[in-house]
């Protein structure tokens, strides 16, 4: 059994943003606490992410930062340009093309591309539906290894809606 965590980037700061790319934003305080809330929340309920995808946007890379500090410090983040942007499909491809069996894999994304990969992976239980800003997904896949991994065979078992 592996599990899927699938999450959108916390919140990023409006302010700052005019003067930056889409790419460069950071997040906000606002996000900074909503992404170490996710971590606390992760280790609390001793889900440890082995590896981190995200994709190369700072906002992403500072949320898988101190989501990792917050849960597993040890963790190994990766950041992949196919997932700036990119479709569901993408994701899926970034997943199989890692394959391995790390037991609890994490990758954050953007919307829409995010909540349409989640909603392609989950087959039943809980439906977040369009992820808000910095909430996470707990997907159970009945999977030897990520290589395996295809649309519609998670079980949501959990969804983490950070309050910061």
């Amino acid at each position: 059994m592996l599990n899927l965590l699938v999450m959108r980037h916390c919140h990023s700061d409006a302010g700052l943003s005019a003067r930056l790319s889409d790419r460069t934003r950071e997040l906000s305080r606002q996000g900074a606490a909503a992404a170490l809330e996710v971590g606390q929340a992760l280790f609390d309920r001793k889900i440890v992410p082995r590896l981190i995808l995200t994709s190369h946007a700072t906002r992403t890379e500072q949320t898988a930062a101190i989501v990792a500090e917050a849960a597993a410090p040890a963790t190994e983040i990766s950041s992949i340009r196919a997932l700036y942007h990119g479709s569901a499909e993408n994701y899926l491809e970034t997943i199989n093309e890692l394959g391995g069996d790390y037991s609890t894999l994490l990758i954050i994304g953007h919307n829409p591309s995010v909540s349409t990969f989640f909603g392609s992976c989950r087959a039943k239980g809980l439906n977040t539906g369009f992820f808000k800003a910095g909430e996470l997904a707990i997907l159970q896949m009945d999977l030897a290894d990520w290589s395996q991994l295809r649309f519609h065979l998670g079980d949501c078992s959990d969804i983490i809606s950070p309050l910061a």
